[in-house]
């Protein structure tokens, strides 16, 4: 009797239905022990005991496509809210975007289309979290390099003081798999936010195209309410790319040119940016080094544009590049996107469009490259006129 007691108030379960395994984990917020059937990016120094559960569990799905050269497997859980994408290129190399699979510094887990985080115990040879093949990562054939992290996004609101909502504090409404056939795959998730009394809904969309190195965020914020509402919407990262934890190397990259101090952009002039793992030989620290070369790119060509978007060594501002202030953090060289002040009437709806992936290279120079993204426009009206 005293055992039931005590177990609900020193025992967490948390079952997903991924069914990765059985794992017993370090217990967090007051318990002693929690219990899980899968493991997210953030808990893995937690394990304590992990069991097999042999097949039980939630196989990823498989299909070829024409007439790519890549295999697509992809895991995706509806009710959780997270999964992975994964391509498997014939020449060996491999392209990860993992999503919702991360806890973030609350202790809390974003259910729904966020890029982050790891893939199940499982996956990883030996069982041993490799954390290069996190976030956003490619496969040269014989190591991974790190792409994109787990994602920096909020939604502002004014006033004083100033609200900031996370996606893990967004309410989660429930997730599908709309398409998945001739190596395409569509997901999509939808949240509602309270916005001082008037609910926001926003709806996002995952679009995959077997043989891409990057995918395409589709996002849809929609006035539900009965007067207007007004907020401020952030994305970006401190990507670390080449090698996971360190910004070192890390500078920034437009179609024209490269950036080695915080700088902002013109967002009309430019429709893509990113950061490129090339070293700044300027930086006492990093000249004579050698870096991987590889690079990240985020297109923001379709829907509304940002108002802003930066380099910096901090997430929430930037210098102009006139200050001379070198990208020189050792783990937080970001990209940052704004929209500011967006004001949305009763009813009323407005599209963000996003690619977010790896940056192809120029042959001759090693230049970064963005690859092409295609967006097939009456699929794309379909999408948004879902409810």
């Amino acid at each position: 009797m005293l055992i039931a007691v005590l177990m609900p108030l020193t025992v967490r379960f948390t079952i997903t239905g991924d069914l990765d395994g059985l794992y017993f984990l370090k217990g967090a917020r007051g318990r002693l022990l929690e219990v899980k059937d899968t493991v997210l990016l953030g808990e893995h120094d937690r394990v304590l005991l992990q069991v097999d559960l042999g097949e039980w569990h939630l196989s990823p799905r498989e299909m070829a496509a024409m007439p790519s050269d890549a295999r697509l497997r992809y895991q995706w859980n509806e009710s959780a809210g997270h999964g992975f994408i994964q391509a498997l290129y014939h020449d060996g190399t491999k392209f990860l975007a993992a999503i919702g699979r991360y806890m973030t510094e609350s202790g809390r887990a974003p259910a729904g289309l966020f890029v982050g985080g790891g893939l199940p115990y499982r996956e990883y040879e030996d069982r041993e979290v490799a954390l290069n093949e996190t976030g956003m990562a490619f496969y040269t054939g014989s190591e991974w390099h790190h792409l994109w992290c787990n994602v920096n996004e909020a939604l502002f609101l004014g006033g004083a003081p100033r609200r900031i909502l996370f996606p893990s504090s967004w309410e989660y409404l429930g997730s599908d798999v709309l398409y998945e056939n001739d190596g395409r795959l569509i997901i999509r998730s939808d949240h509602q936010l309270d916005l001082d009394g008037v609910p926001l809904r926003i709806t996002r969309f995952v679009l995959y195209r077997t043989g891409d190195r990057h995918i395409v965020l589709l996002m849809r914020f929609r006035n539900d309410g009965a007067r207007s509402v007004s907020y401020s919407y952030v994305y970006g990262d401190e990507p670390w790319v080449g090698e996971y934890g360190t910004s070192a190397g890390n500078i920034g990259w437009t179609r024209d040119r490269e950036y080695r101090y915080e700088s902002h952009l013109d967002t009309k002039r430019y429709s893509w940016a990113g950061m490129w793992d090339a070293g700044d030989r300027f930086l006492p620290q990093e000249g004579g080094r050698a870096f991987t070369g590889v690079a990240n790119f985020i297109d923001w060509s379709g829907g509304v544009r940002p108002d802003d978007a930066y380099f910096s060594n901090q997430l929430d501002r930037a210098a102009p590049e006139s200050a001379r202030v070198p990208l020189s953090s050792g783990d937080n060289r970001v990209i940052m996107l704004n929209w500011q002040d967006r004001v949305l009437a009763p009813s009323a709806s407005e599209n963000i469009i996003l690619a977010v992936g790896m940056a192809d290279s120029d042959p001759e120079t090693g230049f970064p490259v963005r690859p092409p993204v295609s967006i097939d426009p009456a699929e794309l009206s379909i999408l948004l006129t879902l409810p």
